[in-house]
């Protein structure tokens, strides 16, 4: 049972919420077809609706557990964007601990991140695999992803 908060001394009134998990799913049922995150792909501006962000958490939290990273700790790295978004909610909605990673670092400072987070795997931009390459992690032969979903997914550990 989540906890009553008194809202009469907040600016907002927020509602009652157990976790990201319940956040997550309440914001889709109470604002579905309103946007919930917009960005620009080339000239034009997408706009991706609650209802969509919740079948995508849902769907790459599923995936995640299915590469057998249920419960594990996820890194994620690399620019702002819907896909950096997604990563993060879908691993504390429904996979794990998720461990950000600014992606201004060098290769040296990511690999002590990775090491002492003990991630079990990293996401990643496609700016940012360099990086992941000279952190010395060792993971799949290619990241999962593409162009297109601006992602890829690197199971794997220190050797």
């Amino acid at each position: 049972m989540a906890k009553k908060i008194d809202t009469e001394k907040y600016v907002y009134n927020v509602r009652d919420v157990l976790d990201i998990k319940e956040l997550v799913e309440t914001s889709c049922e109470l604002y579905g077809e309103k946007t919930a995150f917009a960005y620009k792909k080339g000239d034009a501006v997408s706009e991706v609706k609650y209802y969509q962000v919740g079948r995508d958490v849902r769907g790459f939290s599923t995936y995640l557990n299915s590469l057998g990273l249920e419960n594990q700790k996820i890194a994620v790295t690399g620019k702002n964007s819907y896909y950096w978004f997604l990563t993060y909610l879908s691993v504390c909605a429904g996979t794990g601990v998720i461990v950000p990673i600014d992606k201004d670092l060098r290769g040296d400072e990511v690999a002590y991140l990775l090491d002492h987070a003990e991630a079990k795997a990293i996401i990643c931009s496609p700016e940012t695999i360099k990086k992941v390459e000279e952190s010395g992690y060792i993971g799949a032969d290619t990241g999962i992803g593409s162009d297109d979903s601006d992602i890829g997914v690197l199971p794997g550990s220190f050797g």
